[in-house]
């Protein structure tokens, strides 16, 4: 489980996206602009690939407010989506390769 000091700071996330991983989950938070109110926007995905190189139809997407109450929120959810799909992420975790072409991005030209 990630804690909420993991998490970069609001003026960090302002700035650039925070990822990592968890026992074959990744993860991602970012600063987002809807129609003028700052949100985080929070993403899980299976691994074993960074959140750049995953197919994006295997991500979870939510936002929350930008705010340190939105940032610990943020963690939360992301704690919760890895016990709810906890099976998946240890055999990505355990079984990397089983995995590569099911989740992976191709990248074009090579």
């Amino acid at each position: 489980m990630i804690s909420y000091n993991t998490v970069l700071s609001l003026a960090f996330l302002k700035k650039s996206r925070f990822t990592g991983s968890e026992r074959g989950m990744r993860y991602s938070v970012s600063y987002a602009d809807r129609e003028g109110i700052s949100v985080l926007l929070a993403e899980v995905c299976p691994g074993p690939f960074s959140v750049d190189k995953t197919k994006r139809e295997l991500f979870e997407t939510k936002e929350f407010a930008f705010t340190e109450e939105g940032r610990k929120e943020a963690v939360d959810w992301i704690n919760d989506r890895y016990e709810a799909n906890r099976m998946l992420y240890e055999e990505v975790f355990r079984h990397p390769m089983r995995y590569y072409s099911r989740h992976h991005i191709e990248d074009a030209g090579l």
